[in-house]
């Protein structure tokens, strides 16, 4: 600024208002470009992970139904429980009834069946395969 003064009124700082405002348009236009890219880069990310996070969610609800399961049929000479009420509540072994944050509902199944949901595919349990015993 102090160049601008001394030089006799030859330099009067027109040209740097230019490129200041021009510098600022191109600003303004990348954001504008830009923004909308990496929006839509990453708002559909966003929905796989929350669709992600529900699916083993309700996946740990189904181990925890299964180890409920397990533990009340040691309890009760083998006998499993009929009803999923059956191991919920403040003496049960579930403290809480589970809840899948996709709208599914539980089912028991049968002694040698692990838990379902009623949405399936990948809210379902999967068990690791246990070696067969030797005779």
């Amino acid at each position: 600024m102090g160049k601008i003064k001394r030089s006799n009124q030859t330099l009067t700082g027109e040209g740097l208002a230019l490129a200041g405002l021009i510098t600022g348009y191109i600003g303004i236009a990348f954001t504008v470009m830009v923004l909308p890219m990496l929006l839509a880069i990453a708002i559909p990310s966003f929905v796989n992970a929350r669709s992600k996070a529900i699916e083993a969610a309700c996946r740990n609800n189904l181990r925890m139904i299964e180890s409920a399961k397990d533990q009340y049929a040691l309890d009760h000479t083998n006998q499993y429980p009929r009803m999923l009420s059956d191991l919920a509540g403040a003496d049960g072994y579930i403290k809480k009834m589970p809840v899948c944050q996709a709208g599914g509902t539980y089912s028991l199944n049968g002694s040698n069946e692990p838990p379902t949901c009623s949405i399936g595919g990948k809210h379902a349990l999967r068990l690791t395969a246990q070696p067969p015993a030797e005779p």
